[in-house]
């Protein structure tokens, strides 16, 4: 799969988890049969920029610790290791998302090289 394909099922799925709280990515109309959370897993290192068209997106996914998130330009493995804490937080792999966990894995470096 080439990584511009990669990142539009990314930004797919992404937006469809934010409307509806379903990171299975079945809802969603493309022509991969892959999950978030597996694409979280290959774009945890992408330094490619995430497009500020999702801003609103990220708001309701990083909450109350939003601003955190515009600090700074951030890319798709800064979004795709969001999403797949917030995931594992809520399928139980990681307790839930607690106070500052915007900050705290945005000040993680991604020590793997992008894929």
């Amino acid at each position: 799969m080439e990584i511009i394909d990669t990142r539009r099922f990314f930004r797919n799925r992404f937006e469809y988890y934010v409307a509806t709280k379903d990171g299975s990515g079945a809802g969603v109309r493309d022509e991969a049969e892959i999950s978030l959370q597996r694409l979280c897993e290959v774009l945890e290192c992408d330094p490619e920029p995430f497009p500020c068209r999702y801003d609103a997106e990220m708001r309701r996914l990083c909450g109350h610790e939003y601003l955190t998130w515009f600090r700074h330009e951030r890319s798709y493995g800064d979004v795709a290791r969001l999403v797949n804490r917030k995931l594992a937080g809520e399928d139980g792999r990681l307790p839930p998302v607690g106070a500052r966990w915007v900050h705290a894995l945005l000040r993680e470096s991604c020590d793997k090289p992008a894929r």
